[in-house]
């Protein structure tokens, strides 16, 4: 449950400030999402600004969890879009039906987006879940075309049993 940890080289001298010798490893999670829509790019290029994601819930309803912004080239920022618009939906496939509102953890405004059928996979690494189930920080990896959308659901990360004394 940690962000990460901060490592010292071994053989520096201990100083309390910032030097090349103090290491910052940060915990990443990744996991897949289903592709429930996405936005334009601000700039008006015919590329993909974010895609919009979700995953099933404990009954099989698709839920929104956030969104991802990076971690394309341009190349594949246009292959993503020219993808998309195939698969162009009038709504939300979200169970709620309910668009994702600005708030504290997204700044897009509402009325950007474009939905799509649920039928592409990502890729997603990503430091954390906010308290309302939004991943944080998220980076773009690849599409998962092995993968159904059906079987996406949040990962839960499991806590090893302590090592046996001695």
């Amino acid at each position: 449950g940690l962000e990460g940890a901060i490592a010292k080289r071994k053989d520096s001298p201990y100083e309390s400030r910032r030097t090349e010798t103090w290491l910052k490893l940060k915990v990443k999670q990744r996991q897949e999402f289903v592709i429930a829509g996405y936005t334009d790019r601000s700039s008006g290029e015919a590329e993909i600004g974010s895609l919009l994601l979700g995953v099933h819930d404990d009954v099989g309803r698709l839920v929104y969890v956030g969104n991802v912004g990076a971690g394309w080239s341009a190349a594949t920022a246009a292959k993503l879009l020219a993808q998309l618009r195939k698969l162009a939906a009038d709504s939300p496939p979200f169970a709620s039906k309910a668009v994702p509102k600005r708030g504290r953890w997204t700044t897009r405004e509402a009325g950007i987006e474009r939905w799509v059928e649920p039928k592409l996979v990502a890729e997603v690494e990503f430091s954390d879940w906010t308290p309302d189930g939004h991943i944080r920080h998220a980076k773009y990896l690849s599409l998962r075309s092995d993968l159904d959308t059906g079987g996406v659901v949040r990962e839960r990360s499991i806590t090893p049993p302590a090592a046996p004394p001695g």
